[in-house]
This record gives C-alpha cells, structure tokens and sequence, in this order.
C-alpha cells in the first residue's frame, strides 16, 4: 500500500496570520480599555481632590460662622455678602467661597407699574402731597420709572413691621440743583404720628447721580403699621429728589446662612440657621 504525506507548512502561515490579526485586535482593545480606565481614575481622583477642598472651604466658613467675626461685624444686614478664598490652599486648590446672610424682602417698590399702587408687601398705595409723582422723568436707575420729588412735595406709604428684625430699609437716590438751604429727607415713624429723620441730603449730595442708601430699622418699634415717607423742601423750579429700587428687607426667622465653596471640578452649597445662639447645619449639597 501506498502512503501519501501531506505537506501542512502551507496551512501554518494562513493560521499564524489569522491568530496575528486576533492578538492586535485584543491587544488594541485591551490597551484601550486601560488607557480609559487611567484617565477615569485620574478624572476621578482629581474630581475628589476638588470635593474634598471645596468641602474645606465650607467647614471653614461654617467655623468662621460659629467661632470668629462674621456674624457680627461683617454679615450683619439681610443680604450681605462676604467673598474670600482659604488662606492655605487643600490638595493644591484654594476654594472661592461665599456666605451670604439670608434675606426676607417684607416689602419692596420699583415704581414700574408708572403709578402710586405698585409694589409688594404694602399695606396701601402710596399717599403723595403736591406735585410728587412716578415718572419716567429724570432717567431711572433702572427700569422705565422712578419717583420724582420735586420742589415742596410729600410721599408716604405704610408697611407691617411685626414679627421682623433686624429690618433694614434700602433704597438709591438722586438729588439734582440743591442749593442754599434746600433739603430733602427719608422720615419713619411706627405710629403715624411721631417722627424720626433717618436720612437728610442737601446742597453738598446734589451730584445728579445714583447713590446706595441702608436704613438700618431695628431701633424703631416694629408696629402693624409703620410710616415711611419722603419730605422734599427745596425752593426752585429744578430742585429734584429721585427715588428708585425701594426695599425694607429683614432677618428670615430663624436666622440663615449660606454657603457657597467652589473648585473648578465641584462645589458644595451648604446652610446654617441660628436660634439661640446655636448653630444647626441644616443642608449639605455636592454638585
């Protein structure tokens, strides 16, 4: 019998190839599927690091809250606002961190319904005196209208103060052509009747432009019915008060802070109340 050998070194190249184009498809994907997973893990890490110093910057705002000056010499009005970064930065970061005092807006007034019923809060419209009015006159601070106090006018509105403190009431004015003995004034009173002049401008605040006024309230008694009023006396034809962006803002009841601590990979916001003198962290948010 006759025996034929078969030649099988023509079969192994093909199958060498083949198991060649496998290897690099799986090398190629294995070396992918590392590569992601370092630059997640690095991702990740990094993405800790910036929770772990923004939560830094927090935990050093509620302590600044609890133990150091912020509550009674810097935040001390509703709305106030404090900027800053740590001192000494955490995994390389310095957090920007802002804690801001909270604010209830009990009433407020921005003249844009171009008449004397506008505004939120009120107990009543406002009750104007000679030729006061809401006019577009005289460019607003912003907006279409502001009120206009012109030579001897009067305006007055009433609001209710009770169960609020630390009340503050803020507002911008412009006074324009004061001379000689002319003035204006912002006057309160908690019963109507009995007067306090808490703001006066005369000759040497009359620069025609827009300025910040904070009224702080809370040495007055906080009545159901407490009087807020504008007195222009001036005497010529282009004295003029202007009065824009009117709000009385107070303490919200209990006391509360917030806390904003930001890295360029996370923030956190955080928020404190305070009663009795205690301070309770009542949130904790990590975005």
């Amino acid at each position: 019998m006759m025996r034929f050998q078969t030649d099988e070194r023509g079969q192994v190249l093909p199958a060498a190839l083949v198991a060649l184009a496998l290897g690099s498809l799986l090398v190629g994907s294995f070396l992918s599927y590392v590569t992601t997973s370092l630059v997640a893990s690095r991702v990740n890490s990094q993405s800790v690091q910036s929770q772990y110093a923004a939560g830094a910057g927090a935990e050093d705002a509620i302590w600044r809250l609890m133990y150091g000056d912020l509550t009674n010499t810097v935040l001390t009005v509703p709305g106030d606002t404090l900027d800053y970064e740590l001192d000494d930065p955490v995994n390389g970061l310095s957090p920007d961190i802002t804690v801001t005092r909270a604010e209830a807006l009990v009433a407020g007034e921005d003249f844009e319904t171009g008449d004397w019923s506008g505004g939120t809060g009120w107990l009543d419209d406002w009750h104007p005196q000679g030729p006061a009015s809401v006019s577009s006159a005289g460019e607003p601070r912003t907006g279409t209208y502001h009120l206009v106090m012109p030579a001897e006018c009067y305006a007055s509105r009433t609001v209710d103060l009770t169960n609020n403190t630390n009340v503050h009431l803020q507002f911008w004015y412009k006074s324009y052509h004061f001379g000689g003995p002319d003035y204006a004034e912002c006057v309160v009173s908690s019963n109507g009747l009995e007067w306090t002049t808490v703001r006066r401008w005369g000759k040497f605040s009359d620069d025609g432009e827009f300025h910040f006024e904070n009224v702080d309230l809370s040495a007055f008694l906080m009545s159901d019915e407490f009087w807020i009023a504008f007195d222009a006396n001036m005497s010529g034809l282009k004295d003029v008060l202007y009065i824009d962006d009117l709000r009385i803002v107070a303490d919200q009841s209990p006391v509360r802070f917030e806390i904003v601590s930001a890295t360029p990979a996370a923030t956190i916001r955080a928020g404190t109340i305070v009663e009795d003198d205690q301070f309770t962290l009542v949130s904790w948010e990590v975005q």
